[in-house]
């Protein structure tokens, strides 16, 4: 990946855990801080990541044939295209090129719809504290 790919890949790898625990607080409001922290790890684990990446079709949207092979024999690499579309989405402007919060708006969109529709994702259980 080229190096803008992986500035975009470090943005979009930090702000999908904030868009997912901002997820979780909307859709589990009882949840305790315990419970969101599971559930935001089992949502960003990289073979969930790279299975939205797969299902969205991204790694076969690159223009290098070399690429796509390589990407989707790897998790880690499917993963990495996910973070990359995430961070690109997140500093999209509007059509004026003047509206900065349009990203944030069009990405948070993009992963709610994604946590939407695998909201029955199987996640572990909670987690006992012996006292």
């Amino acid at each position: 990946m080229g190096d803008n790919n992986e500035r975009l890949a470090n943005l979009g790898a930090v702000v999908l855990p904030l868009i997912v625990t901002e997820w979780l607080m909307d859709t589990r409001p009882n949840a305790t801080s315990g419970e969101i922290t599971i559930q935001r790890s089992a949502r960003v684990d990289k073979k969930v990541v790279s299975k939205w990446s797969s299902l969205y079709g991204l790694p076969n949207q690159l223009q290098c044939a070399a690429n796509k092979t390589t990407v989707s024999k790897s998790v880690a690499a499917q993963c990495q295209v996910f973070y990359a579309y995430i961070g690109a989405l997140r500093l999209a402007q509007d059509e004026d090129g003047e509206e900065r919060e349009f990203g944030w708006t069009q990405v948070c969109a993009f992963v709610r719809q994604i946590l939407d529709a695998d909201a029955n994702l199987q996640l572990p259980g909670p987690v006992k504290v012996e006292e």
